[in-house]
């Protein structure tokens, strides 16, 4: 685990733009050295890994931070700033197209990388009731364009979670600006978290609020969220305040009405709601014990102030205590899990959440099985209905009069027993992990049969994967099956002046040269031009850098 720059605290100056990293399984910290052309110390800006790179964009400083700070950081706005890992070596990829095509900097909620695109989500607060943005970037033409989305975008807020659940971008909650009055003005400030969340599909280009298997998420903001087996797992952040009294009138209020109060917290379902109230209690506390002391007098003069908590609860409490609720997250020691709830025609009907367990007690079993897979005159049994279902390929061999629909059996030939066990327990949804050694192989099989999802995952693996001993192997599967994604990345690890010559030496290059000679070539040649031109690029920057630091004199 990476990270990058940051803020000494959101009252200070002090920025950052050192590097540390995290090993999990030594569980070490170490500052990392960085080379090339490190960017400014910043905050808040949005990073995303793609391949053997982190990509960075976006962020604030001192001076960009402010109310005026529209001044772009010295790589200009749509400069993607590119961190490799295996050389710890920064550079940048200015992209092109129309200014107003250039999300900037400050501007930048979230990035991911979809199908070799960055896509930034913005939030321009410049722009009353504006809505938020979304911008792609093509990572291999690096020109950026506007999208010009689909449906109803979120409202304006800002520091939301986001996750990619295959071909959605998925976004909750996020901190919005107090309602105000007609004919007043917004404060500027956020600090009311909202429940709502949304998903955005790549392939449509189209916003849509969702909704979730079981209970509402709560409302909350500035917190992180990562992808769990199809899920989106949520942690941290600030939470809506319901209410903070004194203990006497909280245990009173508990027991109004025989307890109705506490049968509805049970029905949401969260035992995070008085985990929350708890730590904003002891925050409250703390921050009163750190306030000047008043006069009974004015304590009691002191108008009480409702508080809005935008998708959550809502409550009453002293402005001052209100205001330190709102300063600091809420220590939440609980996480909630959100599976959203399958959209499009069936998106009214009630979603079976146990219906993948039920199906994994079939995976090779002859209980109902229909069809058989035969893999060096070994029986695999299985059922029509599940093969088809995730198989187009599948779905066209048993049905039609095809000789597999008739015979009932499917011979696969090129393919393990190893690898078809884990291949049709990936269909069960059984497959526990991919295994490195069966990374090649299962790739080979997703793609034969049109298994897009388990493709997906091979590929991010094979890409990570490249070393000095298989990255010819790989650009000849790569060749094999028309994949440029994982052509490029080949390309790329060998085109670095360190691992060229290992890659040349290999074995597995050396097989590559004896069973495709030309491609062997091709693929030589390319790593050869790309390592050409990074060392024109890098020429070009130290040159700018110098003139930079003549100017300076």
């Amino acid at each position: 685990m990476y990270v990058w720059g940051g803020q000494r605290d959101c009252n200070s100056d002090r920025y950052f733009n050192d590097m540390h990293c995290f090993n999990f399984k030594t569980k070490v910290w170490h500052e990392v050295k960085q080379q090339g052309l490190i960017p400014d110390p910043r905050s808040y800006a949005k990073a995303v890994v793609h391949g053997k790179h982190m990509l960075l964009y976006g962020g604030v400083d001192a001076e960009r931070g402010s109310n005026t700070g529209l001044a772009e950081f010295s790589e200009g706005a749509g400069t993607v700033l590119q961190f490799d890992f295996e050389t710890n070596t920064w550079s940048q990829e200015k992209a092109g197209g129309p200014h107003n095509t250039k999300p900037l900097p400050i501007f930048i909620e979230a990035i991911t990388v979809h199908r070799e695109q960055l896509y930034a989500i913005v939030y321009d607060y410049r722009r009353q009731d504006a809505s938020l943005q979304v911008y792609r970037l093509d990572l291999d033409k690096m020109k950026w364009h506007k999208i010009k989305a689909k449906g109803t975008a979120p409202s304006s807020r800002t520091r939301f979670a986001q996750v990619v659940l295959g071909q959605q971008w998925i976004i909750h909650g996020g901190l919005q600006q107090e309602p105000v009055e007609e004919g007043e003005e917004q404060s500027g400030t956020f600090n009311i978290p909202t429940a709502e969340c949304f998903s955005f599909s790549f392939d449509t280009e189209t916003w849509a609020q969702l909704d979730f298997v079981g209970r509402s998420p709560l409302a909350r903001g500035g917190h992180a969220a990562c992808e769990l087996l199809g899920s989106m797992v949520l942690v941290g952040g600030h939470v809506p305040v319901v209410e903070v009294e004194d203990d006497e009138s909280h245990s009173e209020s508990g027991d109004d009405e025989d307890g109705e109060s506490g049968s509805d917290s049970e029905e949401s379902g969260y035992t995070i709601e008085s985990d929350g109230e708890e730590a904003a209690r002891a925050v409250a506390h703390e921050d009163e014990a750190h306030q000047p002391a008043h006069p009974p007098e004015e304590e009691e003069e002191e108008p009480a102030e409702s508080m809005s908590s935008g998708g959550g609860g809502s409550g009453s409490g002293g402005g001052s205590r209100a205001e330190s609720l709102l300063s600091y997250p809420a220590d939440l020691k609980a996480v909630e899990v959100l599976q959203p709830r399958p959209t499009g025609p069936a998106s009214d009907s009630l979603a079976n959440v146990d219906l993948p367990a039920h199906l994994r007690r079939f995976c090779c079993a002859d209980a109902h099985s229909d069809v058989v897979l035969v893999v060096d005159n070994k029986r695999f049994p299985a059922h029509r209905v599940v093969l088809a279902a995730q198989s187009e390929i599948f779905d066209a061999m048993l049905q039609g009069g095809m000789k597999e629909d008739t015979t009932g059996e499917v011979i696969v030939e090129d393919m393990r027993p190893d690898v078809m066990k884990s291949f049709i327990s990936y269909l069960y949804g059984c497959l526990p992990a991919i295994k490195p050694e069966q990374a090649m192989d299962l790739f080979r099989a997703s793609d034969r049969y049109g298994v897009h999802s388990l493709r997906t995952e091979c590929l991010g693996m094979l890409q990570d994967a490249i070393d000095s001993q298989n990255a010819a192997a790989i650009a000849q599967l790569a060749d094999e099956h028309q994949c440029s994604e994982l052509a490029d990345a080949c390309v790329r690890f060998t085109a670095d002046s360190e691992n060229l010559a290992k890659v040349v030496a290999s074995p597995a290059y050396m097989h590559l040269m004896r069973s495709a000679p030309e491609l062997a070539q091709d693929f030589l040649r390319m790593a050869a031009e790309l390592q050409a031109e990074n060392a024109r690029g890098a020429e070009g920057s130290s040159h700018r850098r110098k003139r930079k630091r003549r100017r300076a004199v």
